[in-house]
């Protein structure tokens, strides 16, 4: 294997990590913000059952 496919592998390598990062990140986000939502009760919905044992 010559050193500039070797170079270009790793390049290839490191930007599909970089992708997947972002994507875990963006994925990491939404599901933070979903859960802050939910909790905030911002979509109507009680988000655990220990809201019906505060109401009683």
């Amino acid at each position: 294997m010559s050193w500039s496919s070797a170079f270009s592998e790793t390049t290839i390598l490191a930007s599909a990590c970089i992708e997947h990062a972002k994507l875990l990140s963006l994925v990491g986000s939404l599901s933070s913000w979903w859960i802050q939502r939910m909790a905030s009760g911002v979509s109507g919905l009680p988000v655990a059952p220990t809201h019906y044992l505060r109401g009683k």
